[in-house]
C-alpha cells in the first residue's frame, strides 16, 4: 500500500500507474490463507500439528539444487541439506538419515519471537511468500511435513502457519509442546 500512497502523492495521481501491481495487507493475508483471512490471534496449532503426515526435527547443513520433486512450488530455486536428529512421527514412510528442501541457507538466525504454542510462522514466513524459506547454517528446525513420499515432503502446504520454525534443540518448548499434542498429551 506504501507504493501507491507515494504514486498518489508524488504524481498528484488518482492511483498507482498502469502497469503498477499494488497488492494490500488484506490481499496478501487472504492469499496465504485458507480461510480468506487470517484470524487476529494467529491460527489453531492443534489442528496443524494434527494434519502433519511427518513430524521431525533436522538441522540444516549445506545448500544443495532443489529437490526433483519441487517443480511448480513456490519458494527459491534452490534447496538446504538437512540431517535428520529426531523422528516425532514418520506417518508410516521410511525417513532417511538426511531430508533435501526447497529453501535458502542462511547465516542469521530467525527464531519465532511468539509465546508457545506458536500461531503464527516465524519472521521470514511474514515477509510475503506466506512461508519461511530461509534456514540459518548449522540450525536446528521442527518441520510438520506434508506429502505422499519421501521425496515429496516439504513444509509449505499451509501459508503463515508454523510448519518450520528455528528450534534451540530437542528440549525446546515448541518441539516439547509438538511432541507432547502429537502424541495425545
Amino acid at each position: 500500500m506504501w507504493l501507491k500512497s507515494i504514486c498518489v502523492l508524488l504524481l498528484g495521481l488518482g492511483g498507482a500507474p498502469v502497469g503498477i501491481d499494488v497488492v494490500s495487507d488484506a490481499a496478501a493475508e487472504r492469499r496465504c490463507s485458507p480461510t480468506g483471512g487470517m484470524p487476529r490471534d494467529g491460527y489453531d496449532p492443534v489442528p496443524l500439528v494434527a494434519s502433519a503426515r511427518v513430524i521431525l526435527l533436522a538441522r540444516a547443513d549445506s545448500a544443495t539444487a532443489a529437490p526433483p520433486s519441487s517443480p511448480g512450488m513456490l519458494g527459491p530455486p534452490s534447496g538446504v541439506q538437512f540431517t535428520v536428529l529426531e523422528v516425532i512421527d514418520s506417518g508410516g514412510l521410511p525417513i532417511p538419515a538426511s531430508l533435501r528442501l526447497v529453501g535458502q541457507l542462511s547465516e542469521k538466525p530467525d527464531f519465532n519471537t511468539r509465546p508457545v504454542p506458536y500461531r503464527l510462522v516465524r519472521g521470514d514466513g511474514l515477509r510475503g511468500a506466506c512461508n519461511a524459506y530461509r534456514y540459518q547454517r548449522g540450525g536446528e528446525f521442527l518441520f510438520l511435513l506434508q506429502g505422499n513420499t519421501v521425496d515429496a515432503l516439504h513444509p509449505y502446504w499451509t501459508g503463515l502457519q508454523p510448519t518450520n520454525e528455528q528450534v534451540r534443540g530437542a528440549a525446546d518448548p515448541w518441539v516439547t509442546w509438538v511432541r507432547t499434542t502429537r502424541r495425545g498429551g
